[in-house]
C-alpha cells in the first residue's frame, strides 16, 4: 500500500458513508488499515457513526492537521474529486485504485449487513 501513499503516519477518510464506503472499510480494515473517518456530502449524515466512526463534512475533516489520504468510495468519483480540488486536496485515491492494488472485487449490490443497524 506505500506504493499509493498509505503509511502508519497518514490519517484516512474515507469519503461516501453508505453501502461503499461501508464496504470499502471492511476491506481496509481486514487488512489491518486504521480508518480514521467518513466524509459525507449529505448533512443528515453528519456526527452520526458508520461502523463506529464518526462522519464529518469536507470542510471540518480538511482541518485537522497531519498527512491526510482520502479515498473516494463513489463507482463515479468525478463530481468528488472536482470538489476536492476546488477545497486544495490533492491527496486522494478513488475507489478503484484500491481496487486494483488490493486485487478486491467490488461490492455486491444488496451490500447486505454492511451498515449499522441494518
Amino acid at each position: 500500500l506505500k506504493n499509493l501513499g498509505l503509511d502508519e503516519t497518514s490519517r484516512i477518510y474515507i469519503f461516501g458513508a453508505g453501502v461503499n464506503g461501508a464496504w470499502l472499510y471492511m476491506q481496509l480494515n481486514t487488512r489491518g488499515i486504521q480508518v480514521d473517518g467518513f466524509i459525507d456530502n449529505a448533512q443528515e449524515k453528519w456526527n452520526q457513526t458508520l461502523r463506529g466512526i464518526k462522519i464529518e463534512n469536507l470542510e471540518k475533516a480538511v482541518k485537522y492537521a497531519g498527512k491526510k489520504k482520502i479515498i473516494i468510495s463513489l463507482n463515479s468519483p468525478g463530481r468528488i474529486i472536482e470538489q476536492l480540488e476546488k477545497e486544495n486536496v490533492t491527496d486522494y485515491l478513488t475507489k478503484n485504485d484500491l481496487e486494483h492494488c488490493l486485487e478486491i472485487a467490488p461490492p455486491t449490490k444488496d451490500g447486505v449487513g454492511l451498515l449499522e443497524g441494518s
